[in-house]
């Protein structure tokens, strides 16, 4: 084995040569820092010949100044060895990140003579972590959006780490808890807890993927669906760590929810308006003298329906406004100004209400039409409604007819006499009465504004 070089070998020559090949700026410092010679340039102090007083205005960028000429202060007040990583400018002009360090060189009396240092250049290590630091920000940015966290679970050690938005599903602050499989477990609702691990255990054992939707019980906040998916990863057939991803779905299962009630109100709806259509023809097909009166009739009655079902389908579940309901039926009828009038507060109809009451205001200015006061331009009706508050609201309207001349002789009972005396009782479970008097018809309908029987 080599007893190592001979006394001497170590020459200047050789020295500068060995600081060379390390790829690093070297340079020596007065004891104050105030003038540097360089030793080997590094791509950093090429252009730097003889003794440099101004060292840090040409090498230093301005931002950088008062960072580096506090940390050499501390060294030279301490006598301890400098390390920073700072801004530079290259011999080439442009910047760079470099480490500095430089130690101090102590003299016969212990006093520092001189500093001896090497700058590494790190632009390439710092621009390595801007990258990474972007990219998590991207992706931290795209979870967001997405409205996903994510945990890595540790198997052999417990250990698990969280991401912050997985704290904040859970009810937890960060930093609360350490993130533990007991804090999570805590969380789930009790009734979905059997499951989600069962799940857990599954995919584990056989290496596959893990996914489930649970509820959650953030503390103090309201429940929350969790949608979560993970892998196991391993050797040898053994799970040693699990990472995944969770999405919150509340919104999600909340529409879903509203979606199936829609349905099922619009089957409810169909079912009922078919059965009101059936009614409908059987009972003009009955009442009407010809095939031209039975298609009049028809077609008036379906297009009463059709209307509302219309209003009805374009908001749904925000019910139908009372008045705009009799406009609807009045404004086509009325041949002279002040013939109809409407008094009442503001009411919205639920659905299926509207659905039965528009057939009959229907029914109602058809035979004002015909036989009562709109039969010419000196009649005149009124509509006129209100709420009852005490316990559940209950509707009371009163259509009254005041004609220019008495009325004639009742005809025969037809398809509005069954709507208003039979199907509005048994679909609204209104009760309805209805006088016949010389000057005009009265009809008084009382009914809760709700789905009613049947």
């Amino acid at each position: 084995m080599s007893a190592g070089p001979p006394p001497g070998w170590l020459t200047e020559r050789r020295a500068l040569a060995l600081l060379g090949a390390t790829g690093h700026a070297h340079f020596r410092m007065s004891a104050d820092w105030s003038v540097m010679h360089r030793l080997s340039g590094g791509g950093l102090l090429e252009d730097a010949t003889g003794p440099l007083s101004g060292w840090i205005d040409r090498y230093v960028p301005p931002g950088q100044r008062p960072l580096v000429l506090g940390a050499v202060a501390e060294a030279v007040r301490t006598g301890a060895p400098f390390d920073l990583e700072h801004q530079a400018r290259r011999s080439d002009g442009g910047l760079a990140w470099i480490r500095s360090r430089a130690v101090p060189i102590l003299g016969p009396d212990g006093g520092i003579e001189e500093w001896l240092g090497a700058s590494e250049d790190v632009t390439a290590r710092h621009e390595a972590e801007d990258r990474r630091r972007e990219s998590e920000e991207r992706l931290g940015l795209a979870l967001g959006v997405a409205e996903l966290s994510t945990w890595d679970w540790n198997l052999v050690t417990g250990e698990i780490v969280w991401s912050e938005a997985y704290f904040h599903f859970y009810g937890y602050v960060p930093g609360e808890v350490t993130p533990s499989y007991e804090a999570w477990a805590a969380r789930v609702h009790p009734e979905d807890l059997p499951a989600v691990e069962a799940r857990i255990g599954q995919a584990r054992d056989a290496g596959g993927p893990f996914e489930a939707e649970f509820r959650v019980l953030p503390g103090q906040g309201a429940m929350r669906w969790a949608r979560a998916k993970g892998s196991f990863f391993g050797e040898d057939g053994r799970a040693a760590r699990m990472i995944g991803v969770m999405q919150d779905v509340t919104a999600a299962r909340a529409a879903e929810a509203r979606q199936r009630l829609l349905m099922a109100e619009l089957q409810h709806r169909v079912r009922n308006s078919l059965a009101v259509i059936r009614s409908i023809v059987r009972r003009s097909a009955q009442a009407a003298t010809d095939l031209d009166d039975y298609v009049s009739h028809l077609e008036g009655r379906i297009e009463a329906l059709a209307r509302v079902q219309a209003a009805v389908t374009r908001a749904p579940g925000a019910g139908l406004d009372l008045e705009a309901l009799l406009r609807d039926e009045l404004r086509a009828a009325a041949t002279a100004k002040g013939q109809v009038a409407f008094s009442g507060p503001p009411l919205r109809l639920p659905s299926r209400a509207a659905e039965m009451l528009g057939l009959a205001f229907h029914e109602l200015t058809t035979n004002a039409i015909k036989h009562g006061a709109l039969a010419g331009d000196a009649g005149t009706v009124t509509v006129a409604w209100s709420v009852e508050g005490d316990g559940p609201p209950r509707l009371r309207l009163r259509w009254s007819e005041r004609a220019a001349r008495p009325l004639g002789p009742p005809g025969p009972p037809g398809f509005g006499t069954e709507l208003l005396d039979r199907m509005l009782a048994y679909n609204l479970g209104a009760e309805v009465e209805t006088r016949r008097r010389p000057e005009g018809i009265v009809c008084d309908i009382a009914l809760p504004l709700g789905d009613g029987p049947g």
